[in-house]
Order: C-alpha cells, then structure tokens, then sequence
C-alpha cells in the first residue's frame, strides 16, 4: 500500500496528471486517446471515492484519482466535469 501512496505522489508532483486546454476541448470521441491500459498496481487496490471527485480527459466523473487511474484515464483534472 505505501508503494502505491509513494507512486501517486510522485505522478502528482511530476505533474504527469492534468488535462491541456487542447485535451479538455476535444469531444468525447476524440478523447478516447487519452485512456490506456490501467496500471498494474491497479490489480491489488480497491479504489473508492474519497470524497475529491475528478473529472477524466474522456470527460467522465471518478470518485476519486485512483478511481479515475484504474479506469485507465491518463489525465483529469479534480473536481466534476462541467
């Protein structure tokens, strides 16, 4: 569990987790680009909302960040989508 805390901490303050203007722009399906396969740590953790809700680059709400990664979005932005 702490690997997973220590990764998520690293992708955050590396930046690699935000949507561009261009990104939030395109329409869903030119959105679906920015999904991938989820990561592997994805296998051993149960993600749940934890009350910080985020807003996937395919511009679908997660109830969380580790919801939105192992759905496979590679980028969002935190709270819902407008």
């Amino acid at each position: 569990m702490k690997e997973i805390f220590t990764m998520l901490a690293f992708v955050f303050a590396t930046g690699l987790i935000s949507c561009t203007k261009d990104q939030l722009s395109m329409n869903h399906s030119q959105n679906l680009n920015c999904m991938q396969y989820p990561p592997t740590w994805c296998a051993t953790v149960r993600c749940t909302p934890d009350g910080k809700p985020v807003c996937g680059c395919n511009k679908i709400n997660y109830g969380s960040a580790c919801e939105a990664l192992c759905a496979g979005v590679t980028s969002f932005t935190y709270g819902t989508c407008k």
